[in-house]
């Protein structure tokens, strides 16, 4: 039962990617219980599809270090991307462990990227000395 979860995510009707009963109740909770936004859980669809396409058809050895390997196949893609999937991946074991449908979740030992932080943009003192010039008409 401990990989049933990997084996269930997703079942394909056609050329169409449909959720499985858990991945259903999953994304219910995040729009009832977390009140995320239609585009944030059709987010979080796409990564657990693309978490069951990556393990269709391999066999699982020891789950928690197949997940890592799964991780590891994200390392083109940005730290924020990846540690998004983490997060994601991390939120529906979760979520099937609560409901008692697993025992373990293998995403526990997961480490997220450590993110870059962004400097702020600002303005120069040109533009400052524009904004400043501009004649305000008030009514």
């Amino acid at each position: 039962m401990e990989h049933l979860a990997l084996k269930i995510l997703l079942k394909k009707q056609g050329d169409e990617y449909v959720p499985s009963e858990y991945i259903d109740k999953y994304l219910k909770s995040l729009e009832l219980e977390r009140k995320l936004s239609l585009n944030t859980i059709k987010s979080y669809f796409n990564d657990l599809k693309d978490l069951d396409i990556y393990f269709t058809g391999n066999v699982i050895n020891n789950i928690f270090d197949d997940m890592r390997k799964y991780i590891s196949t994200l390392q083109d893609k940005n730290s924020r991307t990846v540690s998004h999937y983490i997060t994601v991946i991390n939120s529906f074991y979760n979520f099937l462990v609560n409901e008692d449908i697993i025992k373990d979740n293998p995403c526990n030992n997961l480490v997220s990227p450590k993110l870059s932080k962004k400097l702020p943009n600002y303005l120069t003192e040109d533009e400052i000395n524009r904004l400043l010039d501009i004649r305000l008409v008030t009514p």
